[in-house]
C-alpha cells in the first residue's frame, strides 16, 4: 500500500516554516532537510529544496518551489485540540503574526491556512438531535476563534 502525505508549496521559506511549526505544535518535528544538488531553476546548489516534518504520526513535506504558486484557503491543516485552552493557544499563536478568518480558520505568518478546532465542536456537529447540531453550526458561523462552550450553549437552546 502506498504512503500518503501532504506536500505544501512554499516560495523559499519552507525550513523556517517547518522549524516554526516544530517550535509551536506539540509532538511536531522536522524529520529531513534536502538541499538542491544543482539544476533546479528555483533554488541554487546547497539551498534548501525539500523539508519533511511530522505532526504526531502525520507526515508533511514542504518544497521550496519558487513564487509560481501561493498558499491559499483551498488547502488547510486541521488541528483538533483536546481542550478549549489548547485550541486558544494555537489560534493565538498562529494569528499573532498571521490573520484570523471565520469559523476557527486562520493563517499563520507564512500564509498557511489552519482550522483550529476544539474536539467538542465535532461532537456537537454529530449530535443525534439535528436541530441542536444546527444551532451549534449557526453559533459557529458568528465566530472567528471557536468557542466550544458557546456552541454547546447554543446547541442546548440557552
Amino acid at each position: 500500500m502506498p504512503k500518503v502525505y501532504t506536500s505544501l508549496w512554499f516560495d523559499d521559506d519552507g525550513l523556517d516554516a517547518a522549524e516554526y511549526y516544530a517550535s509551536v505544535i506539540e509532538d511536531c518535528e522536522v524529520t529531513n532537510v534536502v538541499t538542491d544538488p544543482g539544476g533546479n531553476p528555483h533554488t541554487t546548489p546547497g539551498q534548501v529544496l525539500v523539508v519533511d516534518f511530522r505532526i504526531g504520526e502525520q507526515k508533511f513535506q514542504i518544497i521550496n518551489g519558487g513564487p509560481e504558486f501561493v498558499l491559499d484557503e483551498a488547502v488547510s491543516i486541521v488541528l483538533e485540540c483536546a481542550t478549549q485552552e489548547e485550541a486558544d493557544r494555537y489560534y493565538a499563536e498562529f494569528t499573532r503574526e498571521g490573520s484570523e478568518a471565520p469559523c476557527g480558520w486562520c493563517k499563520d505568518k507564512f500564509g498557511l491556512s489552519w482550522q483550529i478546532v476544539p474536539a467538542e465542536v465535532n461532537e456537537l456537529f454529530a449530535l443525534e438531535d439535528r436541530e441542536a447540531a444546527r444551532r451549534a453550526v449557526k453559533a459557529m458561523l458568528t465566530m472567528t476563534r471557536l468557542d466550544a462552550a458557546a456552541m454547546r450553549r447554543a446547541a442546548l437552546g440557552e
